[in-house]
């Protein structure tokens, strides 16, 4: 059978297979189709996930349910799942959710004798949507464009053997990157002219960037410059810190510094603190909770459950005099800095988590 397009009506997809069967052109059964509804958790919706799976998970369902009835001497049974499913994409929860849906029927089929593939595709080059909006030189989370005829040989060899689950995609390195291409590249991510790069103060929140376009921003840089950014550092970085980082890589430097210790790029204010205590809750009643925060995170974010604990609390963060030898030994700092500006006799600490 030729690639179907989406229909969720489970009475539609009997008679297509009953013409098919009719037509004696039941051999194979392609499912490609999807529909994006991307947001990070705190946004998804249930909807959002039913319309998502709903071309995706409740397609192939039915499309299998219906096939061991109608067609069960199918030579292939094809799903075309994401890299996203096998591998993770920020905000494309639900979309992961519907291609691992598929991919567990492609193995139920298997256990039970019945042809099923699915194929976990990296990004798809000339053609599609990625195609449309970013050209044959996108680059999203590390991962590069894959020919049309790469695609269709791959298909080909992946047809032929037993694994019901398979992966092809091509990363950065594989696809040797132009580094001379890097600028025009991070432009096309961003939406934006390439001469932005030359302004000293601009940064991603003056140019109103969603958080989307910020995770591609971190993994463009994560993959070209070898530095790993926190989002908060993505936040602040101006367009010609981004050029200068860029222009390091293009420099053919062996090693580029990570960014907490480079000249060119400074880390947001809120990441540095003068003073190792922060005050969270100024209440004089009862005893101090201590919540050990040595990433990236605003203290300020703690202030709305500082205000349900109703107890005096305090934020320990990063200065330049912290220890930095082992966690012992901040704690052992920790401890002296808590010792020297609060009066309290019972050592209760709560910690929310470290990086």
């Amino acid at each position: 059978m030729d690639s179907l397009n989406y229909s969720p009506s489970f009475g539609t997809f009997s008679a297509l297979l009953r013409s098919a069967v009719r037509k004696k052109i039941e051999g194979h059964t392609y499912i490609h189709t999807y529909i994006l509804r991307d947001a990070f958790m705190n946004d998804q919706t249930a909807e959002f996930f039913q319309e998502v799976c709903d071309p995706k998970a409740v397609a192939t369902k039915n499309l299998d349910e219906l096939s061991r009835k109608l067609c069960p001497s199918l030579d292939h049974f094809v799903c075309f799942s994401s890299i996203s499913c096998g591998r993770g994409n920020a905000g494309q929860t639900n979309y992961g959710f519907a291609n691992s849906a598929m991919e567990m029927v492609c193995e139920q089929r298997k256990r039970d004798g019945l042809p099923g593939l699915a194929i976990q595709w990296g990004i798809i080059g000339e053609v599609g949507i990625v195609h449309r909006h970013m050209g044959d030189d996108a680059v999203i989370a590390g991962f590069a464009p894959q020919c049309v005829q790469s695609c269709l040989d791959t298909l080909d060899a992946f047809c032929q053997q037993d694994c019901p689950v398979v992966t092809s995609y091509v990363s950065v390195q594989q696809a040797k990157t132009q580094k001379g291409d890097l600028p025009t590249q991070l432009a096309k991510i961003l939406g934006v002219e390439i001469s932005i790069f030359d302004d000293p103060t601009k940064t991603l929140e003056d140019l109103g960037i969603d958080s989307f376009t910020k995770m591609e921003l971190k993994h463009f840089i994560d993959t070209n410059t070898d530095i790993n950014l926190s989002m908060e550092e993505v936040r602040n970085i101006t367009m010609k810190e981004i050029k200068t980082l860029i222009d390091k890589v293009q420099s053919n430097e062996n090693e580029v510094a990570p960014l907490f210790a480079s000249e060119h790029v400074n880390l947001p204010m809120v990441l540095k603190h003068t003073e190792a205590l922060i005050v969270v809750q100024n209440v004089v009643r009862g005893d101090p909770i201590f919540i050990v925060n040595i990433g990236d995170t605003d203290v300020n974010n703690f202030k709305a459950l500082a205000l349900e604990l109703k107890k005096p609390a305090f934020a320990l963060v990063w200065t330049d005099d912290a220890s930095l030898t082992d966690i012992g030994s901040l704690a052992s700092w920790f401890l002296k800095v808590s010792l020297s500006n609060i009066h309290w006799s019972l050592p209760i600490t709560k910690s929310l988590g470290s990086s």
